[in-house]
């Protein structure tokens, strides 16, 4: 009698430990609110600030990662200041931004973001040797395709932005504008301009028209040409109005040529 009493709470025992464990693994831990915060506003940054506002907001944002040590979010931030800093002509920022990155993602947990911090080196300082590295790293699609456009492989770019257009439409756009721009192929930036203008990128928008006027220009459309540059003026206008004068310089130079 005794002995059943003693197996009855055995198992009992037994059950409230698998209870335990299973609400253990299923909960996940919650964020702090300032975390959780910082988090939203970085996944829904859009770049609709002037170039020295974004910078100074994910300056901010980084402040909030590192404090609670959010290695992850920490990662993509100084990927996206790389690249700022160098559309800001800040390129000793940059390289700090890269060592940092390169540090931080080769832990084991965070080690498929280090080849984009390798990429982002490439794109800082080409280097042949480095570039074969990244090719012999375990590489996806995304990435996959910054590689083929960093080797020149154009036809292999083609193949890997069908891929990622709909899981990664924001590096789509940026890779199927430097296609266009590589290649003089129209279709590639119209794609780019299509995609920057659904995800809200202003200045993947004028630079994408812009080049559609040179593109038509070059291919004696003079009136496609005319129309994509009067767009191009008027968003330049809303977001870059610094690029006005370089754009009437080439309109103005391209057209005297014409006549």
């Amino acid at each position: 009698m005794m002995q059943n009493e003693w197996l009855r709470k055995v198992r009992l025992n037994a059950l409230m430990l698998l209870v335990i464990m299973l609400t253990a693994c299923s909960s996940t831990p919650t964020l702090h609110p300032n975390l959780q915060t910082a988090r939203s506003d970085f996944n829904n940054s859009q770049q609709t600030d002037t170039l020295e506002q974004y910078i100074s907001k994910q300056l901010r944002l980084q402040k909030t990662f590192a404090q609670f040590a959010d290695v992850e979010y920490l990662i993509k931030s100084h990927l996206r200041l790389v690249d700022a800093y160098q559309r800001h002509q800040q390129q000793a920022l940059a390289a700090q931004s890269i060592e940092q990155c390169k540090k931080l993602s080769v832990v084991r947990a965070y080690l498929a973001y280090h080849a984009d911090c390798l990429l982002s080196e490439y794109q800082l300082q080409p280097s042949e040797l480095l570039l074969q590295k990244i090719a012999l790293m375990k590489l996806d699609k995304r990435q996959q395709a910054y590689l083929a456009y960093y080797q020149q492989d154009y036809t292999r770019l083609s193949e890997h932005l069908q891929s990622i257009e709909q899981t990664h439409p924001l590096d789509a756009a940026i890779l199927h504008y430097q296609l266009g721009y590589s290649q003089s192929n129209i279709h590639s930036v119209t794609t780019s301009l299509a995609l920057a203008q659904k995800h809200n990128l202003p200045q993947l928008v004028t630079d994408s028209l812009f080049l559609l006027s040179k593109l038509h220009h070059q291919a004696d459309s003079q009136q496609l040409s005319l129309w994509y540059f009067s767009l191009a003026q008027a968003s330049a206008q809303a977001h870059q109005p610094k690029l006005l004068k370089p754009m009437q310089q080439w309109f103005d130079s391209a057209h005297k040529a014409n006549k």
